[in-house]
This record gives structure tokens, sequence and C-alpha cells, in this order.
């Protein structure tokens, strides 16, 4: 923990967590699920991942792992709130490497998962602007595809209903 940290108190309430290299990194698109862990469940059941980033951890908001393209937002009851999954390698984010599930069956997703492909597996949106989004809602949450300007899949994002 830095200086600054100290100062202000900051904690990282992920520095114990120790990482579990054969846990394998899933989405349940049926379910809104994590790694098994529903939307709105307890942030420490992700322990599993090991610690976060620390300069992300700020009053528990996000929990960035940035080598699995992973953002977790956590509320103040401390609850997971949404999910972001990155699917483009950019400069501080990787891709993520885990396994997508759709009516409990592995599903390819990737950067190259064009919007008609997404339509295909999920049926029709609920709502689409443009192709630069297709946004679905789920019981308990929402699912929405961000395509970037050139048609890559950029982010998945599983959001709790508040």
């Amino acid at each position: 923990m830095g200086f600054f940290d100290r100062l202000f108190k900051r904690e990282n309430l992920t520095e114990g967590w120790v990482a579990d290299p054969q846990r394998r990194l899933s989405v349940d698109l049926d379910e809104l699920r994590f790694c098994g862990v529903a939307l709105g469940g307890d942030y420490s059941l992700l322990a599993f991942l090991g610690p976060c980033e620390p300069a992300t951890v700020r009053g528990l908001g996000l929990l960035s792992y940035p080598q699995f393209g992973l953002e977790i937002f956590v509320d103040k009851q401390k609850r997971i709130s949404s999910v972001d999954i990155n699917l483009v390698v950019g400069k501080k984010q990787g891709r993520y490497p885990g396994q997508w599930l759709f009516q409990g069956i592995s599903v390819e997703i990737d950067a190259q998962c064009g919007a008609k492909q997404i339509k295909a597996m999920l049926g029709n949106p609920e709502d689409v602007e443009e192709e630069d989004y297709l946004f679905y809602q789920r019981a308990g949450g929402e699912l929405m595809f961000n395509y970037t300007v050139e048609g890559l899949l950029d982010t998945v994002s599983l959001s709790a209903l508040s």
C-alpha cells in the first residue's frame, strides 16, 4: 500500500486474495452470471481472481483485471453491480480469455462477432442504436454488446437492475 493510500485510507480489499489459476472464467448470457456469481452477489465471491490492480480500488467502486479484460463494479453494499468484458486488446487492457455460455452451451464470442451473429444467437434486442450497441433485458439485469466504429465487438456489459 502506497503513502497516499495510507494517508487517505484507501485500502485494497482484494490485496489478500489468492488467484486460482485452475478456475476457468465464464459468462452466462442467460442468467447474467460471471463465473457462477450472480449480479448483486457479494464481491468477495470473486476472490479466486486474486488481487485487482491497486490503482483502481477507490472506495471499492472498481475492481480492474486488465490481464483478463475485466472491470467489475461494486456498489456501497459490496455487491457486484456490473461486469464489463473487453474483447479488443488495447494499450492497458487485455482480451477476455474465458468461456461464454448461452442456454447451457458453450458459444463463441470474440471481437469479430458481428451484430448479426449476436441477434441470430440471442434473438432481437430490446434496443439497437445504429449498430453501435445491442441491448437485451434479462431477469434481474441487462446485457449490452458495444461495437467500435470499425464494427468490432469491443465490450460486453452485464448490469444488475437498480
